[in-house]
């Protein structure tokens, strides 16, 4: 089985929760002494495991993330528990075995944002930025299907999203985007272009730090 990068998010000024990059075990450290504590294995919460992408929410007392399928891959699924893996609860799920969701953010409100990429043409790739809330049963489109697309942060009020662009033809690049959270004033947030890396979703929580730090 092949590693994949570590993830983690602050619950508070003192405290990190992060994954290994085997996807198994998710550990709480305090961030002044280094102590950790395990806190559950993903495997008791979906027996495949996980994507390896995992949101706080808003009242930092829940996680949302996708499971596996078995093949190291995202399924249809969207999941929430709290911080011991337990309340499970399904966010959104659906039987389209061409679809993928990932990359999920969860806004104040119970609201998820995500990206919802599907196969329109055998030769074809493409990518929405969808939303709904709890207990919904349809989701909401909030870009078209132009260009690959997914949400990198939102801003602590919930009210933008910070998402990565593809630069057509594809292969051209890749331009950060900006957006209010109801789909509205998309716009080209940065005139520089760059190629995507691994763990560029760590380029949304460290431009919303500093918008707000400069506040």
């Amino acid at each position: 089985m092949a590693a994949t990068r570590s993830e983690g998010v602050w619950v508070d000024d003192e405290t990190i929760i992060y994954h290994a990059d085997d996807l198994r075990n998710v550990w709480s450290i305090k961030a002044s002494t280094g102590e950790r504590q395990k806190l559950f294995n993903w495997s008791a919460v979906t027996p495949d495991g996980f994507s390896g992408h995992f949101a706080l929410s808003p009242d930092r007392t829940r996680l949302l993330s996708n499971p596996q399928n078995g093949v190291w891959s995202p399924t249809q699924d969207l999941f929430i528990c709290d911080l011991h893996g337990q309340n499970v609860r399904t966010v959104w799920e659906d039987a389209h075995n061409d679809i993928e969701d990932f990359n999920a953010l969860w806004l104040p409100g119970d609201r998820f944002v995500w990206c919802r990429s599907g196969l329109p043409k055998p030769d074809q790739r493409e990518m929405a930025i969808v939303t709904c809330r709890l207990g919904d049963t349809n989701y909401e489109v909030l870009t078209d299907w132009q260009g690959l697309k997914w949400p990198l942060a939102a801003s602590p009020d919930g009210s933008q999203i910070l998402f990565l662009k593809e630069i057509p033809p594809r292969g051209g690049g890749m331009e950060l985007a900006i957006m209010n959270a109801d789909g509205t004033q998309d716009r080209k947030f940065s005139d520089r272009t760059f190629v995507l890396v691994a763990n560029s979703s760590g380029i949304g929580a460290r431009w919303f730090a500093r918008a707000a730090a400069r506040r």
